[in-house]
């Protein structure tokens, strides 16, 4: 178990996710925290989380699963987990308008 600074809890963590050495930098050169937009297509999950076409959210850490080696793991704003996205779809700056001015969930 380890007793993470700001945790108010100590947290399993199996001996293969520890080093005393920092972890490699993020791809992209991200930070940890960052603020990124998302550019990929809006999406809504089962769990209620949503990934929406300009929406910002914070660099959680690298992407798992699927998207691993291709991707970070990013916590969006008003979700409850982080959700694992390619690095193609994210930027430190706003996506471009919709075409016709459309805004992200309209409905036409």
């Amino acid at each position: 178990c380890m007793l993470y600074r700001g945790n108010d809890a100590s947290v399993n963590c199996p001996l293969d996710d520890l080093s005393k050495d920092p972890p490699p930098p993020l791809l992209g050169g991200y930070s940890l925290g960052e603020r990124l937009f998302f550019s990929g297509t809006s999406f809504s999950f089962a769990s209620g989380d949503k990934l929406v076409y300009g929406g910002t959210g914070t660099v959680a850490g690298p992407a798992a699963g699927t998207y691993a080696g291709r991707g970070l793991a990013m916590h969006f704003d008003g979700n409850r987990g982080n959700i694992n996205c390619l690095l193609t779809w994210l930027g430190r700056d706003p996506p471009p308008a919709l075409p016709g001015g459309y805004l992200p969930g309209e409905q036409l």
